[in-house]
């Protein structure tokens, strides 16, 4: 016997998912998640600015990960000057992108999936339960951002244009 399972919409991943479970005499045949971004149009943003501003705007495409977005359109920008970095420069971005891990992947695992894997409605309720896990939650995400504000001058939305400010003035 064979049935379909096939969720159009999964609630709190990074971006819209989908899910496709095929079972065959009872048996699991064929399994697939879908993580997928729409389109964001934010190119339209960056028409006519000066590159100076690509990383903050790129930056707020999303409140959870804007190093990735920042680091993104600061390679695509150095490609495109022809801009190489030093290894301090590429080292400090290294450590900026980990706190960034640290402080977003608590808040995903923890804040996010942990109430629906274990049955809460969220990581409020989750806390009337089990409060030392939120609070190790909590510990986590201020260690992340507790390295953004040092290497990029605050915990929201880190200045990595500082960075590759220093680098263009650095560059021949």
């Amino acid at each position: 016997m064979r049935q379909n399972i096939e969720v159009d919409a999964l609630a709190r991943v990074e971006g819209e998912g989908a899910l496709y479970i095929r079972l065959k005499d009872g048996e699991i045949n064929d399994i697939q998640v879908n993580i997928y971004e729409p389109p964001r149009f934010f190119e339209g943003f960056l028409q006519g600015r000066y590159y100076q501003e690509v990383p903050d705007i790129t930056a707020r495409i999303c409140g959870i990960c804007p190093v990735a977005y920042q680091m993104s359109s600061v390679q695509a920008l150095e490609a495109a000057l022809n801009i190489t970095i030093s290894p301090e420069v590429r080292a400090l971005r290294r450590l900026l992108y980990c706190a960034e891990y640290i402080e977003s992947h608590a808040l995903h695992i923890y804040m996010l999936q942990a109430p629906d894997l274990l049955g809460h409605d969220s990581a409020l309720s989750l806390a009337k339960v089990a409060p030392d896990v939120v609070r190790q939650a909590l510990r986590l995400k201020k260690i992340g951002n507790s390295l953004l504000r040092v290497v990029g001058g605050r915990s929201v939305l880190p200045w990595i244009t500082q960075t590759f400010r220093w680098t263009m003035s650095l560059s021949p």
